[in-house]
């Protein structure tokens, strides 16, 4: 059992609009009650994928909020890294999530990984991404 650590969300998926898009936030239930995800067109580099992952809400809470001990940042980089790569490099890759993803002190842990397949259409099959379509159209 994983005890500690930030549940993150990290996902990887194709936009009609932009192409392919990377996403970071706060995961597990906290994406369902705070829905704050940043996203992110690919390609990007590591550096790209850094500033992303420190942004909002979950920059806040990597970094050691109110004492706590900093965490793991470069590890979910490389983690969010692997899969936007994977994503590029596999045709058959039409969504990829990563939800929840524990960062620790020292190191990652992927609970639940999500890849589904591409089905020869371009529309948004991801909860998370259409909740949040919804909450921008209010």
């Amino acid at each position: 059992m994983i005890t500690g650590g930030v549940e993150v969300i990290i996902g990887v998926r194709w936009d009609p609009e932009l192409g392919p898009i990377i996403s970071a936030g706060l995961g597990g239930t906290a994406v369902e009650l705070i829905g704050e995800v940043h996203h992110r067109q690919l390609p990007a580099n590591s550096r790209d994928l850094g500033r992303l992952i420190t942004s909002g809400r979950l920059g806040a809470l990597l970094s050691g909020f109110r004492g706590s001990a900093a965490l793991d940042h470069r590890a979910l980089t490389s983690a969010a890294l692997a899969g936007a790569r994977l994503f590029s490099r596999e045709p058959g890759i039409g969504e990829l999530e990563m939800n929840p993803v524990i960062v620790a002190v020292a190191g990652v842990h992927a609970v639940d990984l999500k890849i589904a397949p591409y089905d020869g259409t371009l529309d948004d099959s991801s909860t998370v991404h259409a909740q949040q379509r919804r909450r921008k159209d209010c």
